[in-house]
């Protein structure tokens, strides 16, 4: 651990900070770091298996691979849970902010609001997917309007 504030608090509460306030700033959702520690110990504990997929879960990108960084999840319920980064991401928004469940193998388009199988993106080593977050097609027609 190179991060002088990990060595004294620790992966895991500097994670569960990040994600406290994370929910404040990107959903306006004010919760409070002991009700997220109590939520994430109830529901993950030191197992950090993803509820979705089963996988083991990581506090920090260094420990592994960053599709297995454990992160929150604002259901619209208003309830909050944890998966990992992957399962989290196969999700998409769509204009009505619905939360749909994108099936394995495929990625939801943000130009045209469709599911979509993966091989129909451009690969993107800079995106948390590793793929762009419009699909070829959409990407094509926005070069054809410029």
């Amino acid at each position: 651990m190179s991060n002088p504030t990990a060595r004294i608090f620790g992966k895991k509460f500097i994670r569960l900070r990040r994600m406290t306030y994370e929910s404040t700033r990107r959903y306006g959702v004010k919760h409070s770091f002991s009700l997220i520690e109590r939520i994430f110990e109830r529901t993950i504990g030191s197992e950090m298996l993803c509820p979705k997929c089963s996988k083991k879960m990581i506090y920090h990108h260094t420990e592994g691979n960053r599709r297995d960084l454990v992160t929150i999840q604002h259901w619209e319920s208003g309830e909050i849970s944890f998966l990992c980064l992957e399962c989290n991401s196969r999700h998409g928004a769509s204009k009505n902010a619905k939360i749909l469940d994108v099936p394995s193998g495929q990625k939801w388009c943000q130009a045209c609001s469709t599911a979509k199988n993966k091989s129909e993106f451009y690969k993107n080593q800079h995106r948390t997917t590793g793929l762009t977050d419009y699909c070829k097609s959409c990407i094509a027609e926005h070069q054809k309007t410029k």
